[in-house]
């Protein structure tokens, strides 16, 4: 029997990893109550680990010890949690109000936050340290220091990195004569924070931790998450820190109105799976979905504790993978994402397109598994040892590929790298490879199917240098306007999320051929109209003060009169112009104004209508914001939230005549930013409206 046929075989008896089997070893955590059904759940689920905050906190310091001679401890609790086989992060932090530099105060956020108020009780500190790993050692190996400690949420009044560096310092030394074998993990940003992380490599971070704990919100898949994993890699090997790397918090919710919506689950699903395969694959030893049951984000509902659609995608990530390890990236160009993972004899390609197309896999066998991403699963005859499949967002497993072979997609990198409109019909698209190998590599690519495109020139060759980037550029032309394919089958995408979008675009297949064999057949969309009704030019003024995050409901001199010079944290500054080329109208204040946290900033348009009537302003925004129309405010929302088009709808009457449209928007910490549509009711593009930075027009 031949090796190919053997593995043909062998992935149709493939077992599936039991969820009760998954351990200290287990990639895969989340935030669990201690409840018994949710916990039941959890393992079936596949989730080894449960990290203590925020749905179960036994041991932070507050419920530990409330008062200087009083202190409680949990012990039914996390027997019962470790009877269901779970290991447990425990948290340490969060001092009680005796114990803190002030009484916590403001209390804000959906599970009742207040500011957590850093302590200089160094020897209060290391007693609970030392009392809390003593009391639970043998049930908790692996303590948390503190909860994201770079954003004053959870370490007021200021992120200190000096004071928290005290803190951990004496945490770490409390902790390892409680139990030498505990294992510690910091500095748990609130995000893959690079300027906090290496701010405490300088003072000494390997010395006084096990593990590096970042958590990776604002960095999503197609938008940094890759990039920013291996930028902290190098900043960590820089300072020559050789720890493994965690992520132990990171979430994705459905918006508040979508809880149970099949299509809004189904992308909260995918989400996590990209994420999880994405930060395996460069390195990350654990990731801890946040939560397990709790508002827009878990795996199932808060009300009837039913299953999601997360719940089952993560089901089967963990049946499949968990024991598995990471072999290979072998594609992250803007379009496709593949990975390959092992599994004992048995290899498995993880992928997806960020966009719906059509793509050959050099699976090497002739018949594969193919398992969709809640588990079902069919074999399917290869072609010569291709497998074409159409891929879109939803990962897709093929168990049992022949892992020398896919590694084909490994031998070089394709990506779109930009498109250039000239004209009503006419682009240039520029597509960059990549020898990743340390060899040459001669290559041709050649874009195919682009009717009803002339392209010039029909092939491009050259032999790439090892390690080599070169761009490829390829002019194309329509015969009209017309003749341009308006999108059915792609969206456009926003934080990883496809939003109720379409845009005129083109989709263009490239493959990618080394010695008379190809390597890649990969797609690039171009936008070739812009017809969504985004505003893309602003006046911004800002940034003005919102330490005390009451800048929603503070009146600023913007609001008064819209003739400025105003007074701002950065001085008298006046009305300053933005352009955003940005395809979904993405207004970056954080790229504008610099990266800040705890401010808020004014932008301001007017509008132009031959007539009254009535329109919608369609924003994402993060985090708060508030519209004025005219001078009175028509609508505002609090809370964070990250930036997605179309996130709110605010019916809106326009006047005839020039009418100012302001928005104030509010920044919590790290991103900020903004976009904005103006459509006629239903969402189409309100034409006859035009949109100006002066009231003359």
């Amino acid at each position: 029997m031949s090796r190919t046929v053997a593995l043909a075989l062998m992935l149709i008896v493939l077992p599936v990893a039991s969820a009760l089997a998954a351990g200290v070893d287990s990639p895969f955590g989340s935030h669990l109550p201690c409840d018994d059904a949710l916990l039941k759940l959890g393992r079936e689920a596949g989730v080894a680990w449960t990290r203590s905050h925020d749905y179960w906190t036994p041991f932070y310091w507050t419920p530990t010890q409330p008062e200087p001679d009083k202190w409680v401890w949990q012990d039914e609790q996390v027997a019962k949690v470790r009877g269901y086989g779970y290991e447990i992060l425990g948290m340490l932090g969060q001092p009680p109000a005796w114990a803190s530099e002030q009484a916590a105060v403001d209390a804000a956020g959906p599970h009742g936050y207040v500011a957590q108020y850093a302590t200089y009780n160094l020897p209060a500190w290391e007693n609970y340290v030392y009392q809390t790993v003593s009391h639970y050692r043998g049930q908790v190996r692996h303590w948390e220091i503190w909860n994201e400690p770079n954003i004053r949420m959870f370490f007021s009044p200021d992120p200190n990195p000096a004071l928290y560096f005290v803190l951990l310092e004496r945490a770490y030394k409390a902790a390892k004569r409680a139990d030498p074998n505990c294992v510690i993990l910091a500095p748990c940003p609130s995000t893959i924070d690079l300027e906090w992380v290496e701010s405490l490599l300088r003072l000494g971070l390997p010395r006084v931790c096990d593990v590096i704990s970042v958590h990776a919100y604002a960095a999503y898949p197609g938008l940094g998450l890759p990039e920013r994993i291996e930028a902290l890699k190098a900043l960590l090997h820089r300072y020559a820190c050789d720890k493994p790397v965690w992520i132990t918090e990171v979430g994705y919710g459905t918006p508040d109105d979508k809880v149970g919506d099949p299509e809004a689950e189904s992308e909260k699903a995918n989400h996590h799976m990209h994420l999880n395969l994405i930060a395996w694959s460069h390195g990350v030893e654990r990731i801890f979905a946040y939560p397990f049951c709790g508002g827009t984000g878990g795996f199932v509902r808060d009300d009837n504790k039913q299953p999601l659609a997360l719940f089952y995608a993560y089901r089967n990530l963990t049946r499949l993978l968990d024991g598995a390890r990471p072999e290979a990236i072998l594609s992250e160009n803007p379009e496709l994402w593949a990975y390959l993972f092992t599994r004992g004899s048995t290899a498995i390609a993880a992928l997806w397109a960020e966009n719906p197309m059509r793509v050959e896999v050099p699976a090497g066998v002739p018949q594969v598994q193919v398992v969709e991403r809640d588990g079902a699963s069919r074999s399917a005859r290869t072609r010569d040892g291709w497998l074409s499949l159409t891929l879109g967002p939803t990962p897709v497993y093929l168990v049992g590929v022949n892992g020398e072979r896919m590694r084909a997609l490994e031998r070089c990198r394709v990506e779109p790298a930009y498109q250039r409109v000239i004209g009503d019909t006419s682009i240039e698209v520029i597509v960059a490879v990549t020898n990743p190998t340390d060899a040459p590599l001669p290559v041709e690519v050649r874009p195919v199917g682009l009717e009803p495109w002339q392209v010039d020139p029909t092939a491009i060759g050259a032999r790439l240098a090892p390690q080599e980037r070169r761009e490829f550029s390829f002019k194309l032309r329509a015969p009209a306007p017309e003749a341009v394919p308006s999108s059915v089958e792609t969206r456009l995408y926003a934080d990883d999320r496809p939003t109720a979008l379409t845009a005129r675009r083109a989709a263009l297949d490239f493959d990618v051929a080394s010695a008379g064999a190809r390597l890649a057949r990969v797609r690039a969309t171009v936008d070739v109209a812009d017809d969504n009704g985004f505003i893309r030019d602003w006046l911004l003024s800002g940034p003005f003060d919102n330490s005390d995050r009451k800048g929603l409901d503070r009146v600023y001199e913007p609001e008064q009169a819209l003739a400025g010079p105003y007074q701002t944290l950065e001085g008298l500054q006046p009305w300053r112009h933005f352009h955003t080329n940005d395809v979904l109208g993405l207004v970056d204040l954080g790229q504008f104004y610099g990266r800040r946290d705890s401010v808020c900033a004014f932008a301001l348009c007017y509008l132009h209508s031959p007539t009254q009537q009535a329109a919608e302003l369609r924003v994402g925004r993060n985090d708060e914001m508030a519209v004025f129309l005219g001078g009175k405010e028509v609508w505002r929302k609090a809370g964070g939230r990250m930036v997605i088009p179309d996130d709110d709808t605010i019916a809106i009457t326009l006047p005839a005549g020039t009418t100012p449209l302001l928005l104030k928007v509010c920044n919590w910490a790290r991103d900020w930013g903004f976009c904005a549509r103006l459509t006629a009711p239903g969402g189409k593009p309100l034409t006859n409206v035009r949109v100006t930075l002066a009231p003359e027009g």
